[in-house]
């Protein structure tokens, strides 16, 4: 499984479609953990609204920066993949299976792209 860690702070306007490239990918062996970084605007209203089971969302309570919400996600995940996704990025819906299949063809443990 991979688990694919959404810092997000304040990003109301993007965080449903960033979600949902994810959602839409053709490799659906994940889940998704977003750690809202204390967002003030209404971010965690938009996650709420979006019902699937593969979500899981953690709320800080104070503001600490997208690093420490990444290492928050980390900490919380169940996967033997992370996978780090930014709450304004949009994936190709056949990204995670590209990455999973090179990986696996090229005996990987590490990836950047």
């Amino acid at each position: 499984m991979v688990s694919v860690i959404i810092p997000v702070f304040n990003r109301e306007k993007t965080i449903k479609e960033s979600i949902t490239s994810v959602l839409n990918q053709t490799y659906n062996d994940f889940e998704i953990i977003i750690v809202d970084d204390f967002s003030t605007d209404k971010t965690t209203e938009v996650i709420e609204n979006i019902t699937d089971a593969r979500i899981h969302l953690i709320k800080l309570t104070s503001n600490h920066g997208a690093c420490y919400a990444r290492n928050i996600g980390i900490i919380a995940s169940c996967g033997d993949i992370i996978a780090f996704h930014d709450s304004d990025d949009l994936w190709d819906k056949n990204k995670l299976k590209k990455c999973i299949d090179f990986m696996e063809k090229n005996n990987i443990d590490i990836m950047f792209n």
